[in-house]
């Protein structure tokens, strides 16, 4: 028997076991981001959590609500998020004036929008409401 021929004799090893031939692919999973909003019990939080952004590099969040018959919110934006896969953020739900702090009455229609930026800076949006 010569070299690594053990197949049928003077022809090529077409044995199962070679798999040096055999090129090796291996899938890309992308996950698909997504975001959730909770709102404290006590109603003087709100917190939100995005998942699934290590694609992204860029986090801009808009979070409004409404206060008897005002709107009212929270904005964050250019958040850098390089190399996460998480993002989260509690947001007290109060007006500060010189560290006094006055929490909102009667809050309800909770939104947030997050807009997340890739590479490419193509944007994705995602948005929850309660």
């Amino acid at each position: 028997m010569e070299g690594n021929n053990y197949g049928t004799p003077k022809a090529a090893n077409l044995s199962e076991n070679d798999l040096s031939s055999l090129a090796c692919v291996v899938p890309t999973v992308t996950l698909t981001p997504s975001v959730e909003l909770t709102v404290a019990e006590d109603k003087k939080s709100a917190s939100f959590s995005v998942k699934n952004i290590s694609a992204y590099l860029k986090l801009s969040y808009e979070l409004t609500y409404d206060s008897y018959d005002q709107t009212k919110g929270a904005l964050g934006s250019g958040v850098d998020i390089s190399g996460k896969t998480d993002f989260s953020r509690e947001i007290d739900l109060a007006t500060c004036s010189n560290e006094i702090c006055t929490y909102d009455q009667n809050v309800h229609n909770f939104t947030i929008k997050i807009t997340l930026e890739d590479t490419d800076a193509k944007q994705t949006i995602l948005q929850q409401s309660l």
